[in-house]
């Protein structure tokens, strides 16, 4: 016998499902199936009972409500998906935390997600990037994220980063992490719109026509909201 829990999880996908005309053939679409799976814990396309997915898309419910989901949280879910947008977006979180690779990027969609609701906005385009940058981050990128920022604020003129900097490999030896993996996480971050990146000038000789140029990057503001993420659900560990 299905608990009332279940039946309101049930209630909430159906309301998916009712609004999401434009999604086509919403109740066979893979994003409405792999979050039905996971909130049942049926094996639907995707094995729910599967240990690592349980375990992210846990991390995910606990960003989502800080405990366990309760009933007038979830029905506040469900009023919240009123129009097919909606229900697209609620879908697709599904499907990224199911299929991200970091237990703290499920964490972090999760409290991204309770700030939506409980404030009934619409989804931002900083929130759509932050979400699917997430989604493509392990656990090392995040912490070497944070260590990008703190670098970077230690330039108090411009706060930009060089690859080439030797303080940069010193600061990765204190944070214990892979300096090639810092440079890995940089350019991931660049393509996934965090950083922005500029070049300076820093040798020329006109005899030759030669010049050197050095790239540097430097956090826009979706990586400062994100690394604000980040440091909210530090403290809630």
């Amino acid at each position: 016998m299905e608990s009332k829990f279940d039946i309101l999880i049930g209630e909430l996908f159906e309301t998916i499902k009712d609004t999401g005309g434009a999604i086509k053939n919403v109740t066979d679409n893979e994003l409405f199936v792999a979050a039905t799976s996971l909130f049942k814990f049926v094996d639907v396309g995707i094995k729910a009972k599967d240990l690592a997915s349980q375990w992210k898309f846990e991390k995910f419910l606990k960003g989502f409500t800080a405990t366990a989901p309760t009933e007038k949280q979830l029905k506040k879910l469900k009023k919240y998906i009123d129009s097919s947008i909606r229900a697209e977006f609620i879908a697709d979180t599904f499907k990224k935390v199911l299929l991200s690779n970091s237990s703290k990027a499920c964490l972090i969609m999760g409290t991204i997600l309770s700030e939506i609701v409980d404030n009934e906005k619409e989804i931002t385009h900083k929130q759509l990037i932050c979400i699917n940058a997430l989604s493509q981050f392990y656990d090392i990128d995040l912490k070497n994220l944070v260590l990008l920022k703190d670098f970077s604020d230690t330039w108090v003129d411009d706060y930009r980063i060089s690859k080439t900097d030797s303080k940069l490999r010193v600061i990765a030896n204190q944070y214990e992490v892979d300096f090639d993996g810092v440079l890995i996480t940089l350019d991931k971050a660049v393509n996934l719109q965090l950083l922005k990146k500029s070049f300076k000038n820093i040798e020329i000789i006109m005899d030759v026509e030669y010049q050197k140029i050095e790239e540097l990057y430097l956090f826009n503001f979706i990586g400062e909201e994100l690394i604000r993420l980040i440091e909210r659900v530090e403290k809630m560990n």
